[in-house]
């Protein structure tokens, strides 16, 4: 489900990509940063296909955090991460939300005869569900990820 091409194997238009065997392939946007392109790793989640592209570029000076304080992570059960400043971040509780439909799901996969059509159909339904669970899940930490490096110049996590 995942395999790395370098720099000669492939080739990037506008918004397309040139794999061996395949040819063109769509992309969904285009590069979004110029450099020398060094590889890709091509991977499927589900049933979608994603290219990541390694760039090397030059270094770029990143914008100052707003205020350039110090700040203090905690990482907890409840919460997702609670800050120092008092901020309190909660999770999506993604899985919470969706257990009722990932039951439905695998029950229906467990009903199928091995083998059968109607089972691969079933299991990719139950795959884009933990998909899309996990993606909530990344989500939701890039945000509040973000969010921290954004706005604060020293950060200490709790381990």
């Amino acid at each position: 489900d995942r395999f790395t091409l370098s720099n000669d194997q492939f080739r990037v238009g506008e918004k397309r990509i040139r794999i061996p065997i395949l040819g063109w392939v769509r992309m969904h946007e285009s590069l979004r940063f110029f450099g020398r392109i060094v590889s890709a790793s091509i991977s499927r989640i589900a049933d979608h296909w994603y290219a990541s592209i390694t760039v090397d570029i030059k270094d770029q000076l990143q914008p100052p955090a707003e205020t350039q304080g110090a700040v203090g992570v905690d990482l907890g059960v409840s919460a997702l991460a609670t800050l120092s400043t008092s901020e309190v971040f909660n999770g999506p509780k993604a899985l919470r939300t969706l257990l009722a439909q990932l039951q439905r799901l695998s029950r229906e996969v467990s009903r199928k005869v091995k083998g059968s059509r109607n089972r691969a159909k079933a299991k990719a339904r139950l795959a884009r569900l933990y998909a899309r669970i996990a993606d909530m899940r990344r989500n939701s930490l890039h945000q509040l990820s973000a969010y921290i490096t954004g706005h604060f110049h020293t950060i200490g996590i709790e381990d």
